[in-house]
């Protein structure tokens, strides 16, 4: 799967889930000696903060300096997720200190699958968190 395709089914599936939650659209940068790439979401640190102030990474920063809260997916080049963090916490973790154990369990089994599989389940439990605690 190459980049390009990456990118468009992370954003088709993710931006309409996460620019509502106040992330901007995802960009894509690629390691290619690595054959991984990454799709970073950010959203602004103050404003995050301001509407999840429930999460680990509210307030983890400086309030002021324009700072990025970043949701990083990464793929890798056989096309399956590798990982999935907001702002350097396994999204797992993020889900576990919420109390939201099932979608923890969940995000845990996404992991090595692929992407395009993965997708659907990623964006479920995205739309979970990030409507349901505001």
């Amino acid at each position: 799967m190459g980049a390009v395709a990456v990118a468009r089914l992370v954003s088709a599936g993710l931006n309409p889930v996460l620019t509502p939650a106040g992330f901007a659209e995802g960009q894509w940068g690629a390691d290619d000696r690595n054959e991984r790439g990454q799709i970073i979401y950010c959203a602004g640190h103050d404003e995050f903060s301001d509407r999840y102030p429930w999460a680990p990474q509210a307030n983890d920063h400086e309030r002021g300096l324009g700072a990025c809260i970043d949701l990083i997916i990464e793929v890798s080049g056989m096309g399956t997720v590798e990982f999935v963090d907001l702002e350097a916490l396994s999204l797992e973790e993020t889900l576990r200190r919420v109390g939201y154990a099932e979608e923890a369990s969940r995000s845990a089994e996404l992991m090595g699958r692929p992407l395009a599989e993965a997708l659907p389940a990623l964006a479920a439990i995205l739309q979970r968190m990030f409507e349901v605690r505001q």
